[in-house]
């Protein structure tokens, strides 16, 4: 909704994209890495250069819609695209 006026955090907070979904893809899409604060109050940096492997959760994708439910969104990397 445009008249909204959403911002970043919140789009990624709630999963949401906007009306410009066609065009540029969705907001987890868009997202890179995250800077989150877990409820114990440690600082959790997602998509880290680590050894490949196919284990583990995509902590990315856990926290983009989680609502804050499982921590608070600090900080976020986007991806930039051509227009």
């Amino acid at each position: 909704d445009p008249s909204s006026n959403p911002s970043l955090g919140g789009m990624a907070s709630t999963g949401a994209s906007g009306m410009t979904t066609l065009r540029y893809g969705t907001t987890k899409e868009s997202v890179v890495s995250l800077l989150v604060a877990t409820p114990q109050g440690n600082l959790l940096r997602t998509r880290r250069n680590v050894r490949k492997s196919s284990s583990g959760y995509e902590l990315t994708q856990l926290y983009m819609g989680s609502e804050g439910t499982l921590g608070i969104i600090c900080e976020l990397t986007v991806r930039v695209r051509q227009i």
